[in-house]
């Protein structure tokens, strides 16, 4: 029974996988899914149609404890475990998953220098941490944990099923510099996760009592315990369109063309968060669990082919659920998106072939994953390109991966896997990536590498350097051809008279050369000396005028000062002048009127 059960296990979670995804996708030119990888990418072809789940099927199995060939021999149609090499094999906390990830809908055009893309896509992972005291006690039995508890720290769920909607646009700024982001709306439909799970089986010595204790947080949303169907996937479909699980997210990234060659590139995917609701979420926080089963071997638990369907295994989930009970809350909750930072750098081989490597560090809700991988992608012809791939992942340096795209006028076919051995050889393989699909693509398909222009360079090489042909003035005129010779010897008489002359012409050019240039070195010499001279009188005469400018603005000042002085004193002597003209007038008007008095009283 113990190695059903250990074929079981291992055979399932060396099919699992999840994460570090299209590695082989980077060398896959002209494909509008390598804006997935990083948005500032801008696909060859003008505009971009991708049909429901025909476009792009993306499926993935991985796992990080061990390979299936690593821990066991397969001899005819048995197999022998080596328990040894699977223990030696694992670390402590050890993971096994998948993901399905099918495109729905996209569409991406392009508009001068900008790229603008809007895809719809559904997204499904499944992530199982599992610690290495727990795979032992599976494959082991319970006497593996008699005297020492094997630790079940680590240990968790991380389920996760939503629609993304987003949005994309791209731009190159300028022949270096290309930046992007997509912008995304998630509907959140199922979901389980473990927090901080602490914890250990034991055994005891004297009784073989098995003992499970530790602690939990375990939180879900359309998940139900206590119904008889615990996910009720008819109601996960009807609220597809208006699920009350929302959440946000947003892709950025950027390429910057270094040399003519060698350009790198960035970007932080699926920077977000999905918040459960309360109404449809149900939370287990710091559960503590603590329960014994009488049994002396791993089958019991299991039940046997006597025993009732799910045996004494259903009676532990039993058991532990009723431990959980005690802390069951309702409550929202929130839980990141699997947030993946990634550099790259491509360099042009040729204008149709490129080398490149990609450094990927990938999240999960409590753990974090690095992969590696150098590419080699190649246009073979305008139709069909080429990409091979050698990765780190799912700590194994054995991953070699292929990539092929044809096309047929507006259809777009392609294929790609991350590990080849995984689909030729599964049990030598810790998971299989693959990605597959047909695009509809329209105009605007240019060769491979060749759609940015080449950068000037800022000093040209000598031997890049061409002479300009001279022009001929137009007083000049163009040199004689001499007359074919009748001789077909192409040789031509000259007499020695005729010598003696173009020998004197000649040297009479080289001395008229040497004096011009004579001429024109004196000329240049003249000109330099006097130019010093030149800047003095030029500074001489500036100061001068300015000199003369001040001097006149100074006498206008004085000028009109004295002006002003004149007509202030000739206005006094005018007011003392009137002042007095008035006092002389009134005195000869009173003494008018004395005398007219003085008349009219000598008549009476």
């Amino acid at each position: 029974m113990k190695k059903i059960l250990l074929s079981i296990f291992v055979f399932t979670i060396s099919l699992a996988a999840f994460a570090q995804r299209d590695m082989t996708l980077f060398g896959m030119d002209n494909l509008f899914q390598k804006r997935y990888l990083n948005p500032a990418i801008q696909p060859k072809a003008k505009l971009h149609i991708g049909l429901p789940v025909l476009s792009s099927t993306f499926v993935g199995v991985r796992n990080t404890g061990f390979g299936l060939g690593e821990v066991m021999t397969f001899n005819g149609e048995s197999e022998v475990a080596d328990n040894q090499s699977l223990m030696s094999s694992l670390d402590d906390v050890n993971t096994f998953g998948f993901q399905v990830d099918p495109d729905l809908f996209t569409l991406g055009f392009g508009v001068g220098k900008n790229y603008i893309s809007l895809s719809v896509r559904e997204r499904v992972s499944f992530d199982f941490n599992y610690s290495k005291g727990l795979a032992q006690f599976l494959t082991q039995g319970n006497g593996s944990s008699i005297g020492t508890p094997l630790l079940l720290d680590g240990t968790g769920i991380d389920l996760s099923a939503f629609l993304e909607m987003g949005l994309g646009f791209s731009r190159q700024v300028n022949d270096r510099l290309g930046v992007g982001a997509t912008f995304k709306m998630v509907n959140g439909q199922l979901n389980i996760d473990t927090k901080g799970t602490t914890g250990s089986i034991s055994t005891n010595s004297e009784t073989y009592a098995l003992r499970f204790q530790g602690q939990t947080t375990l939180r879900m949303n359309q998940i139900d315990l206590d119904a008889d169907e615990i996910v009720d996937t008819d109601k996960i479909i009807e609220g597809i369109p208006t699920s009350e699980n929302q959440g946000f997210g947003v892709d950025l990234g950027a390429t910057y063309r270094l040399t003519n060659k060698l350009t790198l590139g960035a970007a932080i995917l699926d920077l977000g968060a999905i918040s459960w609701a309360e109404e449809s979420s149900t939370v287990y926080e710091n559960a503590s669990f603590d329960f014994s089963y009488e049994g002396q071997d791993i089958s019991d638990i299991f039940g046997s082919s006597d025993e009732e369907e799910g045996g004494a295994f259903e009676d532990i989930l039993d058991s532990l659920q009723a431990d959980l009970e005690n802390s069951k809350v309702k409550k929202g909750y929130s839980t990141s998106l699997p947030t993946t930072i990634l550099v790259s750098a491509a360099y042009n081989l040729t204008p149709k072939s490129e080398v490149g490597v990609t450094l990927r560090n990938f999240t999960t809700q409590e753990t974090a994953k690095f992969a590696a991988s150098a590419y080699y992608g190649v246009s073979l012809k305008d139709w069909l390109s080429a990409s091979v791939s050698a990765s780190y992942l799912n700590r194994s340096i054995t991953n070699v991966g292929l990539g092929l795209m044809f096309r047929l006028g507006t259809f777009q076919f392609y294929g790609m896997a991350d590990d080849l051995l995984g689909l030729v050889s599964p049990e030598n393989s810790r998971g299989v990536q693959a990605r597959f699909g047909m695009n509809l693509v329209f105009g605007g398909h240019r060769k491979m590498f060749d759609e940015v222009p080449q950068l000037e360079d800022k000093v040209k090489p000598e031997t890049e350097i061409e002479e300009e042909p001279k022009k001929l003035k137009e007083d000049d005129e163009e040199p004689e051809m001499e007359e074919e010779d009748d001789d077909d010897s192409g040789l031509e008489f000259i007499t020695p008279a005729e010598l003696e002359k173009r020998k004197k012409e000649e040297a009479e050019k080289k001395a008229a050369e040497k004096e011009a240039q004579k001429k024109a070195k004196k000329e240049s010499s003249k000109k330099e000396a006097e130019a010093p001279n030149a800047l003095e009188k030029e500074r001489q005469e500036l100061e001068k005028a300015k000199a003369e400018e001040k001097q006149a603005e100074k006498e206008a000042k004085a000028k009109a000062k004295a002006d002003a002085k004149a007509a202030k004193k000739k206005a006094k002597e005018d007011a003392k002048k009137a002042k007095e003209d008035a006092k002389a007038a009134a005195k000869a008007k009173k003494e008018a009127e004395t005398e007219q008095n003085e008349s009219q009283e000598g008549a009476e």
